[in-house]
């Protein structure tokens, strides 16, 4: 149950509707919409929720957000009519965590997000009483509304905050001020806003306008934003020995080596290095929290990769790689290099989304790094030629698919026990449907 009932939340809009009932939650997918639930009717590219009022009314909900160009029927809800649906959830989400905010470690970047988030959590929860998001909740609206159904009360917050605009990361940090923040790699990600890589990185170190203090994966100290920046920075690296933390192999186990000591041996439920590379950013946070190597341990003893981030299966004798959830140049050259041996490799790629004028060069990047790699690629996508485009050049099996379904005949087809099938692409692609 969100803890201000609908009168306290009218007042806090300038409006004076509203009982003294308590909301079960709040939601602006009408989806997921419980009974006396809270609704926001926020306007997007494709859809308005202004016209799912009657059906959220239907669900049993107690009230919703709308605009005041709305003039339709209530449908028996109670109605907050304000300047900006956006805003007003931004506002309530800033108003609901300063009441009593818990300690905030935030994390942004590009590449390993969400990932490093669940490690973080999975290691800082063998100490602390903590919440974080469910999935990737790290957008203007997402990251909000978890906020507001943040009911328990936590010692920690793990957040992530993403953007695809220059300050909107600065709109998440006054939500959400963080106590902590996080840095993981900077890589050509939802480019097309931008001009540079320089661009890019400078509107993540928005992140840390309000801390003094952060982790930082040592490859970003090339962006003059991070260098240039006027907070407390510890460095972590799968490459250099000299960072503050750094990952080494030991037979079946990985040290830490921290500030120069090395840790016990410690046992993690993977060897994909970029998931060691998550694995390395989590332990530093845990470290720089207090916790013992045994407590880590622990942590990272029921670690796994999250949903369609590098999920490894088998069936009829194949090696399935899901790596659907997203895709930029760094996650699939990972995602290639650490592919399982087998008979031969047959990777289904789609487009990396959101680079703007960097997504020919970008494309043509992946396909180059790949040709060594995959021995069959199938294409899917609208800006995917450019892979194809390099296959084809160098003589080696390449074809366009225009649909999952159709995806899911040509792997059947040429998948025979032994060898290993990689799925990755951009999310809106949905290329995990090709695994159901």
């Amino acid at each position: 149950m969100i803890t201000k009932h609908l009168r306290e939340i009218g007042e806090f809009l300038g409006l004076e509707q509203g009982a003294e009932i308590y909301p079960s939650s709040a939601a602006f997918d009408s989806r997921k919409v419980e009974r006396k639930g809270l609704f926001f009717a926020l306007e997007g590219e494709t859809h308005d929720g202004h016209a799912f009022l009657e059906e959220v009314a239907q669900k049993g909900a107690l009230a919703a957000v709308v605009s005041q160009k709305y003039q339709g029927p209530d449908f028996g809800l109670t109605l907050f009519p304000v300047p900006d649906v956006r805003v007003a959830l931004q506002a309530l989400a800033k108003w609901f965590h300063r009441e009593n905010p818990p300690y905030v470690i935030a994390i942004t970047g590009t590449v390993g997000k969400t990932t490093t988030k669940e490690f973080i959590a999975d290691l800082l929860s063998q100490r602390y009483r903590l919440a974080k998001p469910v999935g990737s909740a790290n957008s203007q609206v997402s990251l909000p509304l978890m906020l507001l159904n943040q009911i328990e009360p936590v010692e920690m917050l793990v957040l992530e905050m993403g953007m695809s605009f220059p300050g909107e990361i600065s709109k998440l940090v006054d939500i959400a001020p963080p106590d902590f923040g996080v840095l993981t790699k900077v890589s050509l990600v939802h480019s097309e806003n931008f001009d540079t890589i320089d661009d890019i990185a400078a509107a993540k170190m928005e992140l840390f306008e309000q801390t003094d203090a952060g982790l930082f994966n040592l490859e970003t100290m090339e962006f003059p934003a991070v260098q240039e920046a006027a907070v407390r920075k510890t460095f972590y690296s799968m490459t250099d020995p000299h960072a503050d933390y750094f990952l080494k192999h030991a037979g079946n186990q990985v040290v830490i080596v921290e500030k120069g000591k090395e840790s016990p041996p410690l046992t993690v439920p993977f060897q994909a290095t970029h998931l060691l590379e998550n694995f390395l950013c989590a332990t530093a946070v845990a470290r720089m929290h207090e916790l013992t190597w045994d407590e880590i341990q622990h942590g990272a003893a029921a670690m796994q990769p999250y949903t369609h981030r590098f999920q490894l299966f088998q069936r009829d004798g194949i090696q399935y790689v899901d790596d659907s959830y997203n895709a930029s140049v760094v996650s699939v050259k990972a995602a290639l290099d650490n592919l399982p041996k087998g008979k031969k490799t047959i990777a289904l790629l789609g487009d990396m989304r959101e680079l703007g004028k960097f997504s020919k060069r970008c494309h043509e990047e992946v396909a180059e790094h790949a040709l060594d790699i995959v021995d069959h690629l199938l294409c899917i996508g609208n800006e995917i030629q450019p892979m194809i485009d390099v296959f084809e050049a160098a003589g080696k099996p390449v074809e366009k698919v225009d649909s999952c379904e159709e995806a899911k005949k040509r792997i059947a087809a040429l998948a025979t026990e032994g060898d290993v099938v990689l799925i990755k692409g951009s999310n809106s692609l949905k290329l995990w449907k090709t695994l159901d």
